[in-house]
C-alpha cells in the first residue's frame, strides 16, 4: 500500500515508519515521536464516517480525571442520536490533547491521537494507523496477519492564526494519484458569531485562497456551530453544560463520494477535533480568569467593608 504522505514522508514511511513533514520544515523530535506512539493504533483501519454527523459533550469522564468526554453522533431526528465513536479532550498541559475512539466508549481502541508538537507551541499533530502491511508468503501459510513492524504515521500540521480566525493546513494522498492540500478554516469570530468552519481542497496547480486569490477551490466539508441553540434549549447561557449537542459536520463534493480515500477522512475529522479542541480549550480559559476576575473583585469588596 502507497503511503498517504508519500511526498513528506520519510524513506522508512513505505514500511510503516514513522512520518515526517514537509521537506522544508525540520524533523519531528524523538520525543515527539515518542509521545505519540503509544497507544497503539490498528494498521490499516481508518474508520468509519456517515457523510453526517452531529458532536456531543458527554460530561467528565468517568475513567480519567481532568478529560473531557464526546461523542460522534449520527441523527434520526432531532431528539434521538446514536452514538458511533467517542472522544477524549484532555484538559491537561500534556502534548497528547485529544483521543478518538472506535467505538462509542472510551474502552474501545484508539482510531486517532492528536495534540502539540510542544507543551506551548500552537503546531499540532496528528497521529494515524499505519497502511497495513501484506504478510510475507511464509507468514500467510502460517496465519499470521498480525503487523508487528507497522509504526504510528505522525504529521505535523500547518497553522495559521489571528485574533479573529484560525487556519489549520495539511497535505494527503489522493487515491493514488497526487499529494494535495487541504484547509480547514475558521469562521471570523467578529464577523461570524456562529463559530461555522469550512473544510476547502485547493486544487492540483491552486494555491491556498489566503496565499493566492487566484487558488483554485472546492468546499468539500461544512462545520455548524450549534453550541448557542443547545444553551437556550437547556436553559442555561452562562456556561456549557455537561451534556448537550455542540455542532454537526457535513461532507460535501468529493468528501461526500468517498473518492478521497478512508484515511482521508480520517484525518479530516482529526483536523476537525483539533480545532474545536482549541475552541473549548480558550473557552475554558475565558471561564477561568473571569471566575478569577470575580473572586478578586468579591475579596476587595470584603476588604472594603461593602
Amino acid at each position: 500500500m502507497k503511503c498517504p504522505f508519500k511526498a513528506f514522508s520519510s524513506k522508512r514511511c513505505g514500511s510503516g515508519g514513522v512520518q515526517t513533514t514537509d521537506h522544508d520544515d525540520p524533523p519531528l523530535s524523538p520525543s515527539v515521536k515518542q509521545t505519540f506512539s503509544q497507544p497503539t493504533l490498528i494498521p490499516g483501519f481508518y474508520g468509519y464516517f456517515p457523510t453526517k454527523f452531529s458532536i456531543h459533550f458527554a460530561g467528565p469522564s468517568r475513567d480519567e480525571k481532568k478529560t473531557n468526554s464526546l461523542l460522534l453522533a449520527t441523527s434520526e431526528n432531532k431528539k434521538q442520536h446514536t452514538p458511533f465513536y467517542a472522544v477524549s479532550f484532555y484538559k491537561t498541559l500534556a502534548k497528547h490533547r485529544i483521543t478518538l475512539y472506535s467505538g462509542p466508549t472510551s474502552r474501545s481502541a484508539p482510531l486517532g491521537l492528536a495534540g502539540n508538537e510542544k507543551y506551548f507551541h500552537p503546531e499540532s499533530i496528528l497521529a494515524l494507523p499505519p497502511p497495513a502491511r501484506a504478510p510475507a508468503p511464509k507468514e500467510a501459510v502460517e496465519g499470521k496477519t498480525t503487523d508487528t513492524k507497522a509504526t504510528t504515521q505522525v504529521e505535523r500540521l500547518k497553522e495559521h492564526s489571528s485574533i479573529t480566525t484560525r487556519r489549520i493546513t495539511f497535505r494527503a494522498m489522493v487515491g493514488h494519484q497526487a499529494v494535495e492540500t487541504f484547509e480547514l478554516r475558521s469562521g471570523n469570530v467578529l464577523k461570524d458569531k456562529t463559530c461555522n468552519h469550512t473544510l476547502v481542497r485547493i486544487k492540483r496547480g491552486g494555491a491556498a485562497k489566503s496565499d493566492s486569490p487566484g487558488g483554485e477551490e472546492e468546499v468539500i466539508g461544512t462545520w455548524t456551530n450549534e453550541i448557542r441553540t443547545s444553551l437556550k434549549t437547556k436553559g442555561q447561557e452562562n456556561g456549557i453544560p455537561d451534556t448537550c449537542k455542540w455542532g454537526t459536520f457535513q461532507f460535501h463534493g468529493s468528501g461526500a463520494t468517498g473518492e478521497l480515500g478512508q484515511y482521508w477522512t480520517l484525518m479530516a475529522v482529526m483536523t476537525l477535533l483539533r480545532m474545536l479542541e482549541g475552541q473549548l480549550r480558550a473557552l475554558d480559559m475565558v471561564v477561568q480568569l473571569g471566575t478569577a476576575a470575580g473572586e478578586i473583585v468579591s475579596i476587595g469588596l470584603d476588604i472594603a467593608g461593602v
